[in-house]
C-alpha cells in the first residue's frame, strides 16, 4: 500500500515564521505534505505557504481549507495559480464552506453554503485548467495541475469529496470514525459516475504526544479543542470511540456561555478518545493505531493539532515513527 504522510498546522498554534520552520523540519523528516489551516481572524495560509514554498523544495503544500465567501473566486484562483507557479506545481487547494460562525462573525451571510461550494469549485477547476475565455479567464497560463480538496465533516459535504473532489479533507474525529466516511465519499463518486479509488482521501487526524501521560491528560491546546468540537460530533460518529452526546452536554453549555476555562476542566481522560495519542516511549501504540486505520482504507494521513509542546520533537519523532508504515517494518 502506498501511504501518504502530511502534516497539518492550525494557524494559531505557533507564530508565523515558525510555522515556516516547521514544514523544513517536515521536508527533513520525510512527509510527503504540509497543509496550513485557514481560518478568518487567524494567520493568513497563503502567505505562510508562500514562505514554505520558498524554505523546501518537495514538499506538497496545501490549504486547510479555504472558503468561497470572503474571499471572490477569481481571487482565490489568483492566489492558488500563483503559488503553483512559484513552488514548481507543488500547490493542492483546499476549500470547505468554512466556519458558519466565523462567517459570521466577519458579517458574511450565507444562505446555502453546499451549493456555494459546488458552484465555485466548477468556476475554480474551470479557472485553474484554462478553460475560461477573456475577460473572465486567468491573464497568465497555469501549467501545474491544480489538485481541489473538499474539506468538511458534515455528512452532504464528506459526499462532495466524492462527487467533485480531486482529493478529500475530511476531519476524522474520532479515529475510528473512518469506517463511516469513507462508504459516504465511495457512494458519492458512484453517483457522479466517477472512480472513487482515483480520488486522494487525505484523512485529517488530530495526534497528540508528551513527555509523560500527565503531561498528555493536563495539555490545554488538546483539551480546548475536545471541549470545542465534541460537542458537535453526532452521536453516531462519537459512538465508534465510545462515547455520546450526552458526555458532551455540559461542556456545550459552557462553551456556548464563553467559559472556555470551565469547559476544559470537564474534558475527562475518555474524551482523548477523539485523537491519536502517545507519549515518546509508546511508538509501536502509535503505529499499532495507524495500522488499525489502514485496515479501514485509509493511505493518506494528515496528521494535525496539537501534535505536542515542542512541536518541532513532535513532528521529528512521529516521522520517524511513521515511515516504518512505508517500509512496512
Amino acid at each position: 500500500m502506498n501511504i501518504v504522510l502530511s502534516i497539518r498546522l492550525n494557524s494559531d498554534l505557533c507564530d508565523s515564521r515558525t510555522a515556516v520552520k516547521l514544514s523544513e523540519v517536515c521536508e527533513n523528516t520525510g512527509f510527503d505534505g504540509y497543509w496550513y489551516c485557514e481560518d478568518l481572524f487567524k494567520r493568513d495560509a497563503w502567505i505562510v505557504l508562500s514562505a514554505a514554498a520558498a524554505s523546501t523544495s518537495l514538499l506538497k503544500l496545501g490549504t486547510a481549507i479555504v472558503n468561497p465567501f470572503s474571499s471572490n473566486i477569481v481571487e482565490i484562483a489568483m492566489r492558488a495559480a500563483t503559488l503553483s507557479e512559484f513552488s514548481g506545481g507543488r500547490f493542492c487547494l483546499g476549500i470547505g464552506v468554512g466556519a458558519p460562525e466565523t462567517l459570521r462573525w466577519a458579517e458574511i451571510n450565507v444562505d446555502k453554503p453546499l451549493r456555494g461550494l459546488y458552484t465555485a469549485v466548477d468556476k475554480l477547476r474551470k479557472l485553474l485548467n484554462n478553460e475560461t475565455s477573456p475577460p473572465y479567464s486567468l491573464a497568465f497560463k497555469v501549467y501545474h495541475k491544480i489538485p481541489i480538496y473538499i474539506g468538511g465533516q458534515g455528512k452532504k459535504t464528506v459526499e462532495a469529496i466524492g462527487r467533485i473532489g480531486d482529493g478529500g479533507l475530511p476531519l476524522i474525529i474520532p479515529p475510528e470514525s473512518a469506517q463511516k466516511f469513507f462508504p459516504i465519499i465511495y457512494e458519492g463518486a458512484r453517483k457522479a459516475g466517477r472512480d472513487g479509488s482515483t480520488i486522494d482521501i487525505s484523512a485529517c487526524l488530530w495526534f497528540y504526544v508528551a513527555e509523560t501521560r500527565e503531561e498528555l491528560y493536563s495539555s490545554r491546546k488538546l483539551r480546548e479543542l475536545i471541549a470545542y468540537y465534541g460537542p458537535m460530533l453526532s452521536s453516531e460518529v462519537l459512538n465508534t470511540a465510545g462515547l455520546s452526546q450526552e458526555d458532551f452536554t455540559p461542556i456545550a453549555k459552557l462553551v456556548s456561555e464563553q467559559k472556555i476555562d470551565e469547559a476544559i476542566e470537564l474534558v475527562t481522560p475518555k474524551m482523548f478518545n477523539l485523537a491519536i495519542t502517545a507519549t515518546y516511549d509508546e511508538p509501536q501504540k502509535i503505529l499499532h493505531r495507524f495500522r488499525e486505520l489502514m485496515t479501514m482504507g485509509v493511505k493518506h494521513f494528515n496528521i494535525g493539532p496539537p501534535l505536542g509542546e515542542d512541536l518541532e520533537k513532535a513532528i521529528e519523532f512521529t516521522g520517524r515513527t511513521l515511515r516504518r508504515l512505508k517500509t512496512g517494518i
